[in-house]
């Protein structure tokens, strides 16, 4: 019987005649340097590569609403498809944006327009564009005593006027919010004096809501938060979708890029969000359930309100 006795394996000491592996095969120390160097450049270029992908994408610090909307979606893949960047939603509360903007911890920023928005323009810290505006809806009980549903394109002031003379109920908001901002600027801009028909409630939206239908009154609400609480008072109903002098004017915000003459993927963004595919995208975007578009396009340089400190 024959038996097989594997080749003996030799080692050599390191040195001047290099080393062997098992099996004899001889590695020198310049075939280590190279592979070593081979190896540092492979991960380099991961390193490279992967902060290349990275800084394509514009990370968009948004409303809840919006983040979660199918116009954001629509937008970013049309991005994606246009430009081979990428945009991705940051969801924010009211409080998170407008700490954002004042510190300017985010790199791009979509959100309506505040006044820290115009000082953070005046300051540079920021660039930017105003994009789209949503109007707000008035919403009454269904049977309308005040007629509210027949007054047309009334300006939101003059409806304040109409239901103080009729001495209907106005539900409001409680102080702090921006829709009472803007309630308190028409007060002024109408020069009314408040009354018995003008009620307080606890927020602009749900406890508004319910405050109304309780009171068999009116109010102004954004369509946000009549998609979110409309279902839970049935007794009231949208009597007008278009109140004029009474917008959310959403503006996008970059940061400007820090290497002189470069952009940065928030100005990317930016710059095709005011181009024709974006616009055409928002003019044609409409939400579930409803017959006309959600937001309308700013033309170009234009700006539909600017909130007044009150």
């Amino acid at each position: 019987m024959e038996v097989y006795i594997p080749p003996k394996k030799t080692y050599h000491k390191a040195g001047s005649q290099g080393e062997l592996s098992p099996g004899g095969r001889k590695i020198n120390g310049k075939q280590l340097a190279v592979a070593a160097a081979a190896l540092a450049v492979l991960v380099a270029l991961v390193f490279i590569i992967g902060s290349c992908f990275g800084k394509k994408t514009a990370k968009v610090m948004t409303t809840q609403a919006m983040a979660d909307s199918a116009l954001f979606a629509k937008l970013a893949n049309a991005y994606k498809e246009e430009t081979g960047r990428t945009a991705k939603a940051q969801a924010a509360t009211e409080e998170e944006l407008q700490a954002a903007v004042g510190e300017g911890k985010a790199g791009c920023i979509l959100a309506p327009f505040t006044p820290d928005i115009n000082d953070t323009l005046d300051t540079g810290t920021y660039h930017g564009a105003a994009v789209f505006y949503d109007t707000y809806l008035i919403v009454g009980p269904k049977e309308d005593p005040a007629r509210v549903k027949h007054l047309g394109k009334y300006k939101a002031q003059d409806v304040l006027k109409h239901l103080s003379l009729l001495e209907q109920p106005f539900v409001h908001p409680a102080s702090g919010t921006e829709l009472q901002t803007k309630i308190n600027g028409l007060l002024q801009q109408a020069g009314l004096t408040v009354g018995d028909w003008y009620v307080e409630a606890a927020d602009d939206g749900q406890q508004m809501l319910q405050t109304a239908q309780e009171k068999k009154g009116y109010a102004f609400v954004s369509r946000e938060n009549w998609a979110l609480y409309g279902a839970e008072t049935p007794e009231l109903e949208v009597l007008n979708q278009r109140l004029v002098g009474m917008v959310d004017q959403y503006y996008l915000l970059a940061k400007p890029s820090e290497k002189e003459g470069a952009q940065s993927p928030d100005d990317a963004f930016l710059e095709w969000m005011k181009g024709d595919t974006a616009r055409g995208l928002i003019q044609a975007y409409q939400e579930e359930g409803r017959q006309t578009p959600t937001f309308e396009v700013n033309e170009k340089d234009e700006v539909i309100e600017k909130p007044k400190e009150v």
